[in-house]
């Protein structure tokens, strides 16, 4: 890979951008970014550190060329892929805006009514005025089945009465009739004969 011209450089580009499986043109560029690492690496650990000038126009760094090759190449496989994704990140972002919008006027409007409103203040006293109709609704409920049975008291009173007092008439009548039985008549005398 040392001596990697620039016609295999133009041959591997080429092929990236016309090849439409991605994975394996990303391996190929992985593998031509190590291999000029590699490069680099080994004219930087000679012993006198400096680059040597015959190298130097093998390394793929220096060739301008060689380097806008490879990017038009690697921009060209995915810049419709990144444009598409940035309108999305866009559209995302402009609906997360929204979002942050309508959340915080709707933390604001609650606020808003929690201070105007003490809501747990509201709920104790609600609890409180259902126990109290509950207890007013058995008072209510007792209170009717006590009249009910006071009315059948009544009804049961009124009726021994009445019959009490249809007896005493007819005892009274009963009594007179007796009383008129009792009362000599005058009746018939009888003449005896002599």
């Amino acid at each position: 890979m040392e001596d990697l011209n620039p016609c295999i450089i133009n041959v591997m580009t080429s092929w990236a951008v016309n090849y439409k499986g991605r994975f394996v043109c990303i391996i190929f560029l992985v593998v031509f970014i190590l291999n000029i690492l590699d490069m680099t690496e080994i004219q930087n650990d000679s012993q006198d550190g400096t680059v040597q000038s015959g190298n130097a126009s093998k390394n793929p760094f220096t060739c301008k060329e060689t380097v806008s090759q490879l990017s038009e190449g690697l921009m060209s496989q995915y810049s419709t892929d990144l444009a598409r994704v940035k309108t999305q990140i866009d559209e995302l972002i402009k609906g997360q805006s929204s979002l942050i919008e309508k959340l915080e006027s709707e933390n604001a409007r609650f606020a808003i009514t929690q201070e105007t409103y003490d809501l747990q203040e509201t709920f104790t006293k609600v609890k409180h005025y259902h126990t109290k109709l509950e207890s007013i609704k058995k008072e209510m409920a007792q209170i009717h089945e006590r009249t009910a049975k006071v009315k059948k008291r009544a009804m049961k009173l009124q009726h021994n009465c009445q019959k009490e007092a249809l007896m005493r008439e007819q005892r009274k009548e009963e009594q007179l009739q007796r009383e008129q039985q009792l009362i000599a008549k005058p009746g018939v005398s009888r003449k005896s004969k002599p």
